[in-house]
């Protein structure tokens, strides 16, 4: 019988982007303080946990966040949506690791013609792994 896990990823009024990761913690990317390549966010291992960078002519110009799924059991896994205020096209992908800036299980989100991070400010998703 499949299980599900549901992993948070959201933004508060202050544009900060919160996951709450398959290892039980709550991690915190700032947006804003993303240059140019990989902003990224690491555990207490120094393994990386989320991964930012804004749009650009190399990236079809939308911004992407990368967060990981190391711990989740699985890859197989679907983006819910809880509060966005506006209709956007979202789209994601998961990865085992091998070609995403992690390089471990992960889950890519970016959104169609948004250059800065695809969680906006007040946005809440759910990231839905299934373990069949």
């Amino acid at each position: 019988m499949a299980t599900f896990k549901f992993f948070n990823l959201s933004s508060d009024g202050s544009g900060k982007v919160k996951y709450n990761a398959p290892d039980g913690q709550a991690y915190i990317l700032d947006p804003a303080q993303a240059g140019s390549g990989w902003h990224k966010v690491y555990d207490n291992n120094q393994k990386p946990v989320m991964a930012y960078r804004k749009g650009s002519s190399s990236t079809d110009f939308d911004g992407e966040l990368v967060v990981s799924l190391d711990g989740a059991g699985s890859i197989m896994s679907t983006l819910l949506h809880n509060e966005d205020d506006f209709p956007r096209k979202c789209y994601y992908s998961s990865d085992g690791g091998n070609n995403n800036p992690l390089n471990r299980a992960a889950f890519s989100l970016r959104v169609d013609g948004e250059s800065q991070c695809p969680v906006q400010r007040w946005a809440h998703y759910v990231i839905m792994v299934v373990n069949p």
